[in-house]
């Protein structure tokens, strides 16, 4: 949706662009009100907006208004308090927190922005791929 920034995208466009429910969409649309990630404004024209420029949104900032921490494993989420059953014995634990740490820089440095960039590009590149495929399927009926 952030390549539409800076215009107001109703609730019910959304759900049907994203393919998700318009109720699970709205209350999701509320907890980022309240947590001032987006803004919205009711009527006819009414919509949904960011509240700051999409290059300065993380994936982070919504993971965190949305309360939820991706996790490889239970241990990882950094849940205070919470010990696996199996800490004595575990031998992976080391590398699987230091995988998460890098998962959790990547979302903290990947912003809205890049993830629209990323998609124009990768649709890019698949029609160029397509098109290439066509070509070559061609070349050899022609053979």
């Amino acid at each position: 949706m952030t390549d539409r920034e800076g215009r107001l995208v109703p609730a019910k466009e959304m759900a049907k662009e994203l393919e998700i429910s318009f109720e699970f969409l709205s209350k999701t649309l509320q907890t980022l009100i309240r947590k001032g990630l987006i803004e919205s404004r009711q009527g006819i024209r009414g919509g949904y907006t960011l509240t700051r420029p999409a290059v300065e949104i993380s994936l982070s900032d919504v993971i965190n208004a949305l309360d939820s921490k991706p996790a490889l494993v239970d241990c990882s989420n950094g849940e205070a308090g919470k010990k696996c059953e199996r800490e004595e014995a575990c031998t992976i634990k080391a590398p699987i927190l230091r995988i998460q740490d890098r998962i959790n820089e990547l979302f903290a440095s990947t912003s809205f922005e890049d993830l629209r960039s990323e998609r124009k590009e990768d649709v890019e590149l698949a029609h160029e791929e397509y098109y290439q495929i066509e070509l070559n399927r061609k070349e050899l009926q022609d053979v």
